[in-house]
């Protein structure tokens, strides 16, 4: 392997340089990390978990490798979601940062702290769990956003939660988190106090699911015959309904016809997010339903097309008890996708990741310069966003007449002034060479 320098390409070496310059060969943004030829993330929301000690449960199989009543730990980058309130504290029905609705801290916001840091606590499904009750207000997020920056904490993925009484939801017309203000019937116009977007993207939301799902098997790729003629899916009838031009209740979904993971969204207040589809179904997202959604046709079909997926689950739910969080047949399933993923198939990584690699590929271009101190790389983000642009570690880089060349040669990514360091791939499935920015693995900080 080899590694390159942290150092920085000044200005002056660029100026110096500009009259060796010459473009270079074409270069093109893998679609996974090395060596993977497919992607899923098991997109959690912990709804029915009722304690730490149950999350933890879940997780010492998924992530850890010690023993655990289900089998071996079994090693997975696998994340959750996080609420930081409940309405319902006396039923224990919702794990919760804070007390109820208050601002003090539960006693295990330390560990749920822990899994913030590490990353593997990536997804905010909204501020809390409102449901049945209502009882959101800004104030509450206030908190939860001072908390967040208190430890230099951040979240990317947000997915809406619960019933109407969620009114926190965003880009939902039923409910008010992306709203800032309303007129009455006289012309008056008065704030919004469940309004809280900004706070949201203060702590640095950035992919959010509103409620669509898909039965495509992987997305980011082309669909195909047997994607309109698959049991269960729906895309004959989303198509007609736009063909048509039926009533607006019944408009197609263009993100699923167009079978893209994230795409750009502009909420009610003006403010852009990405979108993104999850795939599942409503009735078949609990833990007694992995073997039928982790099953061998599935991750064959998902490798084949070489498809990105954000499983929809409920992993608190259907779990033969607290202690034990999966079945034997749920753990089996699990454990075929944990082989997928050590054989280099299947990069079983966290929504966060996922989501961030997939924008990588739709918005970063690159280019390549000769030098005569070799070649070159350079990228520059399509604006779309006042965000911040994404980290680049896991970015995997095809480079075709580099392929041969030896370690001396090694080409050097700038991007926005600074290098980053590549690491040179063997040959993948495809007989291409590829180099790679590293990315550290996320830990398991439970164990």
């Amino acid at each position: 392997m080899v590694h390159l320098t942290d150092a920085m390409v000044t200005d002056q070496e660029v100026r110096e340089s500009a009259a060796q310059t010459q473009p270079g060969p074409q270069v093109g943004i893998r679609p996974f990390p090395y060596p993977y030829r497919a992607a899923l993330a098991i997109c959690n929301d912990l709804d029915n978990l009722r304690s730490f000690a149950e999350m933890k449960a879940v997780h010492d199989v998924l992530n850890g490798r010690g023993s655990t009543p289900c089998g071996p730990g079994l090693g997975m980058e696998v994340g959750d979601s996080l609420h930081f309130f409940t309405v319902h504290p006396q039923q224990d029905d919702t794990l919760a940062y804070f007390q109820g609705l208050s601002n003090i801290l539960a006693d295990h916001a330390p560990a749920l702290r822990e899994g913030l840091q590490a990353g593997l606590l990536d997804i905010l499904h909204t501020w809390g769990n409102y449901s049945q009750k209502g009882g959101f207000l800004r104030q509450q997020a206030v908190w939860a956003t001072e908390e967040m920056q208190k430890y230099g904490l951040r979240l990317t993925v947000w997915t809406n939660h619960g019933d109407r009484h969620n009114f926190q939801r965003l880009g939902r017309d039923d409910s008010l988190g992306d709203v800032r203000e309303v007129s009455s019937v006289r012309g008056d116009r008065s704030e919004v106090l469940e309004y809280h977007a900004d706070l949201a993207r203060a702590i640095g939301i950035r992919y959010l699911w509103i409620k669509e799902l898909t039965p495509v098997m992987g997305q980011e790729r082309f669909l195909n015959w047997q994607d309109w003629l698959d049991k269960g899916s729906d895309l004959g009838r989303i198509f007609m309904r736009g063909v048509l031009r039926q009533p607006p209740e019944l408009k197609p979904k263009p993100l699923q016809i167009a079978n893209h993971l994230i795409r750009p969204r502009r909420l009610r207040d003006g403010s852009r997010m990405y979108e993104m589809l999850r795939y599942g179904s409503f009735s078949r997202d609990g833990g007694a339903q992995l073997p039928e959604l982790l099953s061998l046709r599935f991750l064959r079909r998902l490798v084949d097309v070489g498809g990105a997926c954000l499983l929809y689950m409920h992993l608190g739910k259907d779990r033969p008890s607290p202690e034990v969080p999966f079945s034997r047949e749920s753990y089996n399933a699990l454990e075929r996708l944990a082989e997928w993923a050590r054989a280099g198939d299947i990069w079983v990584t966290t929504a966060s990741r996922l989501c961030r690699y997939v924008e990588l590929r739709q918005r970063l271009k690159l280019q390549t310069l000769r030098r005569e101190s070799g070649l070159l790389i350079t990228g520059e983000f399509d604006g779309v966003f006042d965000f911040p642009d994404p980290e680049v570690e896991g970015l995997t880089i095809y480079l075709p007449d580099y392929a041969a060349l030896s370690p001396e040669a090694a080409p050097r990514l700038r991007l926005g002034g600074e290098e980053k360091e590549l690491v040179r791939n063997p040959a993948d499935a495809h007989g291409r060479a590829s180099w790679t920015v590293p990315l550290d693995p996320v830990p398991y900080p439970w164990e």
